[in-house]
């Protein structure tokens, strides 16, 4: 804050800059250049304000090509586009924004000298001090102080930017860290995929408190306490991670651009803080919508999440089937009651997504699933026409590709063609069978029929096992996003972007403020990118392929006959990479299945099998059920890094320290 002000003085002092705030409350510093042309004009014209936004732009872009500098503009009520600096780095110092300061007058300098014909931008003195005091009116350089000042000598242990002398040998600590223990290499079966503590232990021998003081105040105890992170926490490159639908591995690809995206830290708003990012989302993009079958000038972006990518996925559809809403909220279909249709079996998410569109609980309705799980596509028909009936507007089916329990696809073709009678919009969350699509075997006739959706989720953090996350939403229609989500330009936004230095079209940060719901973005990106780089399109089906495999051996493995007595399959078939089935202690062996006492008893067994693998370490698994049936176990193999042989292994553990569990026969 002391430094933000002391900056602010300093821009009052200079007579080529203009302080917007003449005192500040905060550490967001507003100003512009005013070059000697216009330093008499009166302040705050449509005139001046116009021909200083343009001053602020090119200064930026010429400060943005010479790689000296990154500046922020904005709109701050009715002042021309500012420059907009926030000082939060506790590195920096006055000196550094000084630099700053002479830079963008060097800037202006150059950029009049390119422009010496257009009077507008004749050549700026800058502002510097003689020996006597007075201001200096010689012919300045072109470049001005084209160094910058030296660090400080010592920093304070608070600092929050990386310091070679506080923070490098901590740095290399934490690297050998990583490659010891942080990464679970699958050469490590030896170890245990967790070391279980409950709560009350866990919180005796880890000291979680936050205190006033540092209670870390050594690298050895940081590394100490990084170390016990590790320990108990749960490796997910484990092969026998096989818990719900994070189990597919952590590709090593997209770890290491994890810790790169980390370590610069980008955010992917605009082309100039995101060059490369951006371009590589345009194009990760572009292949998924060729993959899918939908033009490759379509939309999308990436998000966080599949619950998000659901989320905005209905409501640029209600903006484009109800465009009144956009301005007018509710009142825009006050009289058009919209309603939205998925699957029973659908994620919960999609619920939500009515919830926070205005739409209501009441306005989503589930849709009863087949014998098979999928959407019954009669009783679809016959929940729109009632809805019309009632007086409402259907708009919206949300089709699923995997279901989170089952892994089942829902009737795509038959659901695009309700949807195109009805003019409705049809999404497909494929965050779990999404992957499919990359497979050229028969798992490829699963998406026969996406292209004929309006939009489509999907989840590389679960088939392919990405770190987390990586989520890629997609639409048909070209500019989709920004036609519904974007937000007009107007005096008062608060954001601004001078992009003269290249196509506006790959200006994809306009789309993520603008179009999207954020202005953070994180780089997830180029996880998908490296890992499609790496293994190529093939070598990702190949991947998807192998787990599809791994997927009947297990079914195979619980139909044989010495296995029989105590694995029962829940559904015959699996559309994706997850088996679900009962285990039988052996005080239930040998009773009649179809009793109502059988599945009573069937019910307790799953949660303490569950909580007896966790405890020896083994494994986790989830524990499920499906429209009222008893609770089972899912296995869902995911990873190419599993065996058959590992497999059969954890078919054995569940044997092993589950035969003996006890249930209540008598509730």
């Amino acid at each position: 804050m002391d430094l933000a002000a002391a900056f602010n003085e300093e821009i009052k002092r200079r007579p080529s800059f203009y302080a917007i705030m003449p005192q500040l409350d905060s550490t967001r510093v507003t100003f512009y250049y005013v070059p000697p042309q216009f330093r008499l004009f009166p302040r705050r014209t449509d005139y001046l304000n116009y021909q200083m936004s343009n001053i602020s732009r090119r200064i930026k872009n010429k400060l943005l090509k010479d790689g000296t500098a990154l500046l922020g503009l904005a709109k701050v009520r009715a002042y021309p586009e500012c420059f907009a600096v926030s000082i939060s780095n506790s590195a920096t110092t006055l000196d550094d924004l000084k630099y700053v300061l002479d830079e963008i007058e060097g800037a202006a300098n150059n950029t009049a000298a390119a422009m010496s014909s257009n009077p507008w931008f004749a050549p700026v003195v800058p502002f510097k001090k003689t020996e006597d005091g007075q201001t200096s009116t010689s012919t300045p350089s072109i470049t001005p102080y084209a160094t910058p000042p030296p660090p400080r000598d010592t920093y304070p242990p608070y600092v929050n930017a990386p310091i070679e002398s506080l923070h490098q040998e901590m740095f290399l600590r934490v690297a050998g860290l990583f490659d010891e223990k942080g990464i679970y290499f699958q050469d490590k079966r030896e170890d245990p995929l967790l070391n279980f503590k409950a709560p009350d232990d866990l919180m005796a021998e880890f000291d979680l408190n936050l205190t006033d003081a540092p209670s870390l105040a050594s690298n050895d105890e940081i590394i100490g306490a990084l170390e016990n992170m590790i320990r108990y926490s749960i490796h997910q490159a484990h092969p026998y991670y096989i818990y719900q639908l994070l189990s597919g591995g952590l590709d090593a690809y997209t770890i290491m651009s994890d810790f790169i995206s980390t370590v610069m830290t980008t955010n992917s708003l605009t082309y100039e803080e995101a060059p490369i990012y951006t371009l590589m989302e345009e194009e990760v993009l572009r292949a998924s919508r060729r993959r899918i079958g939908y033009p490759e000038n379509g939309d999308g972006m990436m998000m966080p999440g599949g619950s998000v990518c659901n989320i905005v996925a209905v409501t640029v559809a209600r903006l484009t089937k109800f465009a009144d809403t956009k301005e007018r909220g509710l009142d825009g279909w006050r009289d058009v009651k919209p309603t939205l249709f998925v699957s029973a079996n659908a994620h919960y998410c999609l619920i939500k997504a009515g919830l926070l569109n205005g739409i209501g609980q009441d306005n989503v309705v589930l849709v009863p699933a087949d014998p098979d799980g999928r959407m019954d596509t009669t009783k679809l028909r016959d929940a729109i026409a009632k809805s019309r009936d009632d007086g409402r507007t259907p708009f919206f089916v949300g089709a699923t590709g995997g279901t989170t329990v089952l892994g089942v696809f829902d009737n795509l073709g038959e659901i695009a063609q309700i949807c195109q009678e009805n003019n409705m919009w049809m999404h497909i969350d494929a965050s779990v069978g999404g992957a499919a699509m990359f497979s050229d075997t028969k798992l490829a006739e699963l998406w026969e029929n996406g292209k004929l959706s309006d939009s489509i989720s999907f989840n590389p953090h679960k088939w392919f096992g990405s770190s987390q996350e990586t989520t890629v939403l997609m639409f048909k229609q070209a500019g989709i996003v920004k036609q519904t989500l974007g937000l007009q330009q107007s005096d008062n936004r608060t954001w601004a972007n001078g992009n003269n230095n290249y196509d506006s079209n790959k200006a994809f940060g306009d789309l993520a403020a603008h179009g999207g719901i954020g202005w953070e973005r994180r780089p997830n990106v180029l996880k998908l990118w490296m890992l499609w780089k790496a293994k190529g399109r093939v070598g990702m089906g190949n991947h998807i392929d192998y787990t599809y495999a791994n997927k009947d051996f297990l079914m195979n493995e619980l139909r044989k006959p010495e296995r029989q007595e105590m694995f029962r399959l829940v559904k015959p078939e699996y559309q994706c990479a997850g088996v679900c089935f009962y285990y039988i202690p052996k005080m239930l062996r040998g009773m009649d299945e179809d009793s109502a006492n059988y599945k009573l008893a069937i019910e307790q067994v799953a949660l303490p099998l569950q909580m007896r693998l966790v405890r020896a370490g083994v494994t986790i698994t989830p524990v499920f059920r499906d429209n009222g049936s008893p609770l089972f176990t899912k296995f869902t193999i995911l990873s190419s890094g599993i065996t058959t042989d590992d497999i059969a292994y954890l078919l054995d553990a569940i044997d092993y320290y589950g035969q003996d569990i006890r249930v209540n026969m008598n509730q």
